[in-house]
C-alpha cells in the first residue's frame, strides 16, 4: 500500500473498485451473476473494514458480513440504516 495514503482510504478505494467492477459486469450481455455477487460482497467487506481501520477498532479476519456489521459502532449502523431508508 502507498504509505502516503492512509490505510483506511486504500481499503475504501478497493471497495469502490470492486463495486464499480460489479456494476460493469452486471451491464454485460452475460451478466455473470455469481461474479457480481462476489464483488458486491467483497466491496461491502472492504468498506466495513475501512471504518474499523479509520476508528482504530480491531477486527477479526473474517468474510462474514453479519459479524462485521454487528461489530460496527452504533453511530455507523444508524447512518447506514438512514441511508438505506432514504434510497
Amino acid at each position: 500500500m502507498n504509505e502516503n495514503i492512509p490505510e483506511w482510504k486504500t481499503w475504501l478505494k478497493y471497495a469502490e473498485e470492486d463495486l464499480n467492477s460489479a456494476i460493469a459486469l452486471s451491464e454485460t450481455v452475460e451478466r455473470f451473476p455469481r461474479n457480481v455477487c462476489y464483488l458486491c460482497q467483497q466491496s461491502t467487506e472492504k468498506a466495513i473494514k475501512s471504518i474499523f481501520i479509520y476508528q482504530n477498532i480491531p477486527f477479526s479476519k473474517t468474510h462474514n458480513l453479519n459479524l462485521l456489521y454487528n461489530n460496527l459502532p452504533q453511530e455507523c449502523k444508524l447512518i447506514l440504516r438512514q441511508k438505506h431508508e432514504n434510497n
